[in-house]
């Protein structure tokens, strides 16, 4: 059976196995980084993103993630969900960034492009709805972008941020109604 075509349990098992057999910088198991590499990449990227990190910054952060999943990945329990796992050292990667970030804040000032009124409307909305999210309370604002952004489902969630799903849906259940207010102060 291909790597690719094993589900996330066993995709786990073997990794971890590969890891304590063969060595993190080993062949065997650089191939299963790169499905690892694969599989999580993208949502992690746009949980950063939506978390309000900038392109160059989701990456560092990103990768930070992968770099610490990999030297970690041999402590991992592979009798837990390897997903949830990782995405709590993609948020907590994230949340290093923030604070480097606030130590070397440096603004950089870009060209102005041409832009048309529909990008700049586009641009608009997405900024603002960025800007509602992001000043969420956390608990608020982390349920919102691993569900949203992140497209996991309500028992990943729980596990990563450590509470029931009930729990869960009154967090986005509060989220959402925040979100909304906000949004309809606006077009007052």
């Amino acid at each position: 059976m291909e790597i690719r075509e094993l589900s996330d349990q066993d995709f786990a098992v073997r990794l971890k196995e590969t890891a304590l057999k063969d060595g993190v910088y080993s062949n065997e198991f650089s191939r299963y980084a790169n499905e690892l590499f694969n599989r999580y990449h993208q949502q992690g990227y746009n949980i950063a993103r939506y978390y309000g990190l900038k392109h160059d910054d989701a990456m560092d952060s990103v990768q930070s993630a992968f770099i610490k999943t990999f030297h970690s990945i041999k402590r991992y329990d592979p009798g837990r969900p390897l997903k949830p796992w990782f995405f709590k050292i993609v948020l907590n990667c994230v949340r290093d960034k923030f604070k480097e970030l606030r130590r070397t804040r440096h603004e950089k000032i870009d060209k102005a492009e041409n832009f048309t009124k529909e990008i700049f409307e586009e641009f608009h909305i997405r900024e603002s709805i960025n800007g509602i999210i992001s000043i969420l309370p956390e608990k608020l604002k982390s349920v919102v972008l691993l569900r949203v952004y992140g497209d996991m489902d309500f028992d990943s969630i729980s596990l990563i941020v450590g509470v029931s799903v009930r729990q869960l849906h009154n967090r986005l259940k509060e989220a959402y109604g925040m979100i909304e207010k906000k949004l309809n102060e606006g077009d007052g």
